[in-house]
């Protein structure tokens, strides 16, 4: 509607003077429709909040009406079934074409027509305006030309079908892939399996192409997919299995790597501290056999046993120093978490030593 009132500003209009045009009515005749009270209750209550879009007659008939009605027949016959003897309208100079472009890109984006009477107006512009214009219908209610295809493809149903459609019973992407099968027994054959198992779009999908390519019936290409779908079910089950428990394995891994890093890290501290008393027992022995040598009566009997001190605490000073390098060896050893998978694609943890 708000696409509509920029051609012209919203006049009143007498409701005798607007004739309710069929060639452009798109939905189902207002009397059959049950949500009309609550719209005539609406209208009563709050007024009418959208105007009307019509058209001037080009010419008059014997009832003298001067206009014809575009957009709004629900809306018109809820105000007639009130006795409003005038209702606004937005009043528009358009051909037959105009016209059901406007009234056709107001319904499709307000939604308030089903599937199948969207391929009914459809086919009813196309008939009479030309295939090519596919193209320019599209454009002028902004849906892809692969939208309006599908939309036309439907009324190649069984009525039973398009009437399941009409009161959404059907999605109209589900009833798409019907249309592929050709033979309405296979077609409503499928749309039986899909009502009594609840199927999906890619069951759907999966059920037309193995009756297409293996020339099977309903029944059998939709047990076969529902086996399908159970197995891959199974396998994913047990995929996320397997990576809850290697995760609980991976956490219990990386907490033990944690405590062993810890007391590793404890013991390369007792060491460093172990290292500074006998570097500082070494300084000290070389102080003092500095200053034996120094003097000059040395006793060379002591000299000799300072020599023999000084290479056991050097030694072990060394032996301090190979451990501290063998542990931060052990501290800087990499853990890998993600070496390895099983058969279902799940990584497996390395063993922390």
């Amino acid at each position: 509607m708000r696409a509509a009132l920029r051609y012209g500003k919203a006049q009143v209009v007498r409701v005798d003077d607007i004739a309710d045009s069929n060639f452009l009515s798109l939905r189902s005749s207002p009397e059959e429709d049950n949500q009309i009270l609550d719209l005539a209750l609406s209208i009563q209550k709050h007024g009418l909040l959208e105007p009307l879009i019509v058209r001037v007659a080009e010419h008059p008939d014997p009832f003298g009406h001067k206009f014809e009605l575009i957009c709004g027949h629900r809306r018109l016959f809820a105000c007639k079934r009130l006795s409003q003897r005038s209702v606004s309208c937005v009043v528009l100079n358009l051909s037959d074409q105009e016209a059901m472009e406007v009234a056709l890109a107001e319904n499709v984006q307000r939604r308030s027509l089903n599937p199948i009477e969207e391929a009914q107006a459809f086919e009813l512009y196309i008939s009479s305006f030309g295939r090519g214009s596919v193209t320019v219908l599209a454009r002028r209610i902004s849906k892809s030309e692969e939208y309006v295809s599908h939309r036309l493809m439907l009324l190649g149903l069984p009525k039973e079908i398009q009437e399941r459609i009409s009161r959404r019973l059907l999605k109209s992407a589900y009833a798409t892939e019907l249309v592929w099968l050709k033979n309405p027994i296979s077609q409503t054959e499928l749309l039986g399996e899909i009502e009594k198992n609840h199927l999906s779009f890619r069951q759907i999908r999966r059920a037309v192409r193995l009756m297409q390519d293996d020339g099977i019936r309903a029944p059998e290409a939709v047990s076969q997919v529902l086996d399908t779908c159970r197995k891959d079910a199974e396998v994913c089950a047990h995929r996320r299995l397997e990576r809850k428990r290697f995760l609980v394995q991976r956490d219990s891994g990386e907490s033990h790597l944690n405590s062993r890093k810890n007391r590793i890290g404890g013991q390369i501290d007792i060491i460093n501290r172990a290292m500074l008393i006998v570097r500082t027992s070494l300084s000290g022995l070389d102080l003092l056999i500095s200053h034996n040598a120094s003097q000059d009566n040395a006793d060379q009997d002591l000299q000799r046993l300072l020599f023999e001190e000084r290479k056991i605490v050097h030694d072990m000073l060394d032996r301090l120093i190979a451990k501290k390098v063998s542990y931060r060896k052990l501290l800087n050893e990499q853990w890998q978490p993600w070496p390895i998978q099983n058969s279902y694609g799940v990584p497996q943890p390395r063993p922390v030593r």
